[in-house]
């Protein structure tokens, strides 16, 4: 199955004193308006022998894959749903397993719901910030779509991994420009302004 634009987001899993899983980091996929997780992050990060030995057990709608631009190029890997993630979290025999299920669940998920993103340490913000965040994002993101479609509007790649890295950079681009999170832009060219606004 592939959708029409998916950016990555990296975050990372805080330290949790005596645990060998420290600060790994959680790359998660933006598809359909759901958020999604690399398989091999949270395999190593549960303690599962590999990516595929987690996901063998997973109901085929909560498994997938996704391209993802790593240093030796694009390279296929293996994401899971929400749904795919609690059931790995329920079936890992690692102690951090229930401190990673209540980090995901209590922090990163509303955070990605509420805001289109999460950005480390982001709980510890004034409200004030928070409000001034939501006040730019709003004056932003109109321009900041504009400018992705200008950078955008010859592309025509015969190839879906041209296109689609095309379009990651593009995403990159803007969300440099106008100052927006990369999350939030890459919802912005998914969903739209409105969309994305009237969460």
């Amino acid at each position: 199955m592939e959708p029409n634009h998916m950016a990555t987001q990296v975050f990372a899993f805080p330290s949790i004193r005596g645990s060998s899983a420290v600060n790994l980091a959680v790359r998660t996929v933006a598809k359909d308006g759901s958020t999604w997780f690399v398989a091999k992050d949270i395999a190593d990060i549960l303690g599962y022998r590999d990516a595929a030995n987690m996901a063998r057990n997973l109901d085929d709608d909560e498994k997938d894959t996704h391209n993802l631009s790593t240093l030796g190029g694009e390279q296929e890997a293996l994401i899971i749903s929400e749904s795919g993630l609690f059931a790995a979290i329920l079936r890992s025999r690692r102690k951090e397993a229930k401190d990673f299920r209540k980090w995901v669940t209590s922090v990163v998920l509303p955070s990605i719901r509420q805001h289109g993103g999460y950005a480390k340490g982001q709980e510890d913000l004034p409200e004030a910030l928070v409000i001034n965040l939501h006040r730019k994002i709003r004056e932003n993101a109109m321009p900041a779509l504009r400018y992705y479609d200008k950078l955008t509007e010859h592309d025509h790649w015969k190839s879906k991994a041209r296109s689609q890295a095309s379009s990651d950079w593009a995403t990159q681009e803007a969300a440099l420009k106008f100052d927006l999170p990369l999350s939030l832009m890459a919802g912005l060219v998914d969903q739209g302004v409105n969309a994305l606004l009237s969460t």
